[in-house]
């Protein structure tokens, strides 16, 4: 009898110890995975830290001419792992930002907003701008509206089209919020970093 007892625990243990070892292979497994090649890679989740713009601008312009919108008008955002300050123009709704990383190691920032999201295309996600940090393949190029130079870094301004959408109004308002203060873009100073 007794030795029937020690061979059921035998097996509940070993069962126990295969389940614990299944469990960290597939924790260990999702932590180090690298996104295949067609995949995006997300830095960053969304997130929104707006404050009122500067006066001062420490943009190199490269093909857009400095922004002649009236800073007064101007809302930003610090993209804090691209090291920038993106303004808008004020009066657009919330949106909300996320980092990505292509294949290709092309880094890009698409800005979004729940209320853009249509119906009339799968996995809409509402993105009305994108700005890519930079531009090195042919194809990154292509997609843009807009580049001016920040430090050492290019950035690229891209606007989709608006076929997903349902309220392209609204979808129009956004992206010429983004476009018209594109040529304030700078360097986040580090005095706004310490406050």
């Amino acid at each position: 009898m007794r030795a029937r007892l020690t061979r059921k625990h035998l097996i509940i243990i070993s069962i126990l110890m295969l389940i614990i070892i299944v469990t960290a292979i597939i924790v260990v497994t999702r932590q180090t995975a690298v996104p295949n090649k067609g995949e995006t890679e997300v830095i960053l989740p969304s997130t929104i830290q707006s404050r009122e713009n500067e006066t001062e601008s420490r943009v190199e312009v490269k093909d857009e001419p400095v922004s002649t919108v009236d800073p007064a008008t101007l809302s930003s955002v610090d993209i804090q792992p691209f090291g920038i300050t993106v303004s808008y123009v004020k009066g657009i709704p919330g949106f909300e930002y996320t980092i990505h990383r292509s294949a290709n190691q092309t880094e890009y920032v698409d800005f979004s907003s729940a209320e853009l999201i249509g119906t009339k295309c799968t996995d809409d996600t509402g993105v009305f701008a994108s700005i890519t940090k930079n531009p090195s393949s042919d194809e990154d190029k292509t997609l843009l509206i807009s580049m001016t130079k920040v430090g050492d870094d290019s950035y690229g301004l891209s606007l989709p089209e608006s076929i997903c959408t349902s309220n392209v109004q609204l979808f129009d308002q956004f992206q010429a919020s983004f476009k018209d203060a594109f040529g304030t873009l700078k360097a986040i100073s580090m005095t706004d970093v310490t406050e």
